[in-house]
């Protein structure tokens, strides 16, 4: 009979192994600059993916036409991204 000690052993092991297991899967960034750990990070996603150039018409776009009286409206609340960190 298992001891109630060994069994909790067993149990922390058998949950390191699975978090081993998901940590092997997504990896570690190591990089303390956040901006090159965010790239380091996506690079490799990107590199699944398998691109090929599209041709494009070339578009001509027309000239802008400038207005003195033009005002920005204010934006609702609910279309800004919540600023989180």
């Amino acid at each position: 009979m298992i001891g109630i000690g060994e069994r909790m052993l067993q149990c922390a092991r058998h949950a390191e192994e699975e978090q081993a297991a998901r940590f092997h899967q997504t990896g570690v960034i190591r990089d303390c600059r956040k901006e090159a750990a965010r790239l380091n990070c996506i690079h490799p996603l990107l590199q699944q993916v398998p691109y090929k150039d599209i041709p494009h018409p070339f578009l001509t776009l027309p000239e802008r036409v400038f207005s003195s009286d033009y005002e920005r409206k204010v934006l609702p609340d609910n279309l800004y991204v919540p600023e989180t960190y």
